[in-house]
């Protein structure tokens, strides 16, 4: 007996056999071998022996199957993989401020978790802010200015802040206030909870888990003052922390009930402090501060998400020390960079980091050794971004850099991302943000996006 006179169901059991570039050449064959090779389960077969994580919870037959799907993903995959300009991506320049980016921020993003990623008109959108008060929204696929708006803001605008799964974000500004989008519309409308200081960082915390619990924005100024307004609630305020800095740097809200926030006094180099937001309504006194050597200031810090207790803590002095928030106690010290950490990022049971030195090191939090460092880039590296699937810096040099992880979770050095003229972008790229499709770098007044989907 032929494979050509074989029944449906004994052919479907021929082709499991096959790899998924076979199936698409046997579907070429013949009306019965198109229908077999087309098959949900063979496909969903290759997309689970292929992926850890695959989702089409919500799949529509004949519209959004598992053979899309992993066609979708292997050419993202592939692309980010190889990286050749005008094959495995597309660039944009995104134009229309008039002065300096200070932020950009994903609002929605594609993911490997969203059927949407079969869809060729899905795109994900970002938000962008400048010194000018405003605020735009772009579609980085094709390099569209969905909206605008330069009338809420009478200052410049320092932060934005994703709002999810709300459908809106938020943007800080230096006279203290914060102003609340529509993704969709573009409606603004401005919180009544505002500061007397600028505002420097803002952060949205996690999901309710349950009726009692809240879901809360955090809004920092730079005088030390962090508001919590409850997202649920109208962002009604809910307590505010009175941070004892003079200048508060940044924030990070990890393991679902944990504050970090760094900052300085004028007369000291700054520190670490930690929250238990748990615990703020009784009393605000931090649970922890986790001090910086003499004359030394704190300059980044990012979780372990392998530890759910650990932060890493990057120094001017080139260091980076591991902490147990849990207890306060120093892990261990990196002797990592000449000169300061300018970024850091954790993936798993690695750590990445950037540094004034121009290296981008790679670092075993089990292990507590230095596992390789790259020298990819002639300037400042000022910018990175890491996940799963890619790790991303950005430089002074106008150049964008992609890593990928290789067996035992090795980091390896990919491409240089090219397209299109930086001349007009002030001093290369201050910023770099990425979601599972695209990537995006800020420099000056424009941003630079790069997609990965067809």
């Amino acid at each position: 007996m032929s494979y050509s006179t074989l029944p449906l169901d004994e052919l479907v059991l021929v082709f499991d056999f096959l790899h998924p570039k076979d199936l698409v050449n046997a579907a070429q064959v013949c009306k019965l071998w198109r229908e077999a090779a087309g098959v949900s389960s063979l496909w969903k077969k290759h997309c689970l022996r292929k992926w850890m994580f695959c989702n089409l919870s919500n799949i529509e037959p004949g519209h959004r199957t598992w053979q899309l799907y992993y066609q979708a993903r292997y050419k993202v995959d592939t692309g980010v993989s190889k990286g050749r300009p005008g094959l495995d991506y597309t660039c944009k320049t995104l134009r229309g401020h008039p002065s300096k980016i200070n932020d950009v921020v994903y609002v929605t993003s594609n993911s490997i978790y969203d059927e949407g990623i079969i869809d060729k008109a899905a795109h994900p959108v970002v938000a962008s802010c400048d010194l000018d008060g405003m605020v735009c929204l772009w579609n980085p696929h094709n390099g569209k200015q969905l909206w605008k708006n330069a009338e809420q803001h009478n200052s410049s605008i320092l932060c934005l802040a994703a709002v999810k799964p709300n459908g809106s974000f938020a943007s800080g500004d230096s006279n203290g206030n914060v102003v609340l989008w529509e993704i969709e519309s573009g409606e603004s409308n401005k919180l009544p909870e505002s500061h007397n200081s600028p505002i420097v960082a803002m952060v949205c915390g996690e999901a309710r888990k349950s009726s009692e619990e809240k879901k809360l924005f955090f809004v920092g100024a730079r005088n030390g003052e962090v508001k919590l307004l409850d997202v649920h609630d109208s962002f009604k305020l809910h307590t505010t922390l009175e941070c004892p800095v003079d200048v508060l740097d940044s924030l990070l809200l990890y393991s679902s009930h944990r504050l970090v926030v760094s900052g300085h006094r004028f007369d000291s180099p700054s520190n670490v402090r930690v929250y238990d937001i748990r615990q703020l309504e009784r009393h605000g006194r931090e649970l922890y501060v986790l001090p910086s050597p003499p004359d030394v200031s704190c300059t980044c810090f990012c979780a372990a998400p392998s530890q759910s207790n650990f932060l890493a803590v990057g120094y001017s002095d080139g260091n980076i020390k591991l902490w147990d928030t849990s207890n306060g106690r120093e892990v261990h010290n990196f002797s990592a960079h000449m000169g300061s950490v300018t970024g850091l990022t954790a993936v798993g049971n690695t750590l990445v980091s950037i540094g004034q030195d121009l290296k981008t090191c790679v670092w075993s939090v089990s292990r507590l050794e230095l596992l390789t460092s790259y020298l990819d880039h002639n300037s400042e590296i000022t910018s990175v971004y890491g996940d799963a699937f890619k790790v991303v810096t950005c430089s002074r040099d106008y150049s964008i850099r992609v890593y990928g992880w290789g067996e035992a979770r090795a980091l390896d050095s990919k491409y240089t991302l090219l397209g299109g003229s930086l001349q007009r972008a002030g001093q290369g790229f201050d910023k770099v943000i990425c979601d599972y499709t695209t990537c995006i770098g800020m420099a000056n007044n424009v941003l630079k996006a790069y997609s990965f989907q067809a």
